[in-house]
């Protein structure tokens, strides 16, 4: 379940509940787009999800959905993701920051402007920036200001519109989040390691 209480600056809720096949979803309509519908409204296999004025496609269920404040995100049975609202920063990794989308529009593959990157088992937007987990790797896109993206460095001039990666953690990641400025990752050996903004000690060495 994933519940946020600050959507585009306004209140909003989303919740959202993935279990054998259904998905969930309740909000209030904001102008970025990134709620699905008013009305709670129920989505079995090939029943589509509808957003405001479209619908993701015919689907069997979500396999993750992560929500931000502006936008939303979601991963489709068939491993593919697709985002929607605020596209400020690049962060829908469709290639565009300047145009914000009230429909899904697919995630593009790698360092590229086409749809779409394969192999996505989970996802987590926040603040400015996105991930997500694929084949024990971290890719990230959006707002770079802090090293968020993962490179040791600032990458794209700071906005990465498209996919990035993968991050420079040199272990098999499991499972990851995302802050603010600052990305978090569980590697296979059950070791944590973040990287990004540190000024209020939020990477856990010890200092900020």
């Amino acid at each position: 379940m994933s519940g946020r209480i600050e959507h585009n600056r306004t209140l909003a809720l989303t919740i959202a509940l993935l279990f054998l096949g259904m998905s969930l979803s309740m909000g209030l309509h904001q102008p970025s787009g990134e709620i699905l519908d008013e009305e709670p409204t129920s989505m079995e296999t090939h029943s589509g999800l509808n957003m405001p004025g479209s619908t993701v496609g015919s689907i069997y269920s979500l396999t993750a959905l992560g929500a931000s404040h502006g936008y939303t995100c979601a991963v489709l049975d068939n491993n593919e993701m697709k985002c929607w609202g605020k596209a400020e920063n690049g962060s829908l990794g469709n290639g565009d920051d300047s145009q914000n989308q009230y429909t899904p529009v697919g995630v593009n593959e790698l360092n590229s402007n086409t749809c779409c990157f394969p192999d996505i088992e989970e996802t987590s937007p926040d603040g400015d920036h996105s991930c997500a987990l694929s084949n024990g790797s971290v890719y990230c896109w959006g707002l770079d200001t802090a090293g968020q993206i993962g490179h040791g460095h600032i990458s794209c001039g700071g906005d990465c519109l498209n996919p990035h990666g993968p991050s420079v953690l040199n272990r098999n990641v499991v499972t990851f989040t995302t802050g603010l400025r600052h990305t978090c990752a569980i590697a296979d050996d059950s070791t944590a390691w973040c990287w990004g903004e540190n000024d209020f000690g939020q990477l856990g060495v010890g200092d900020n």
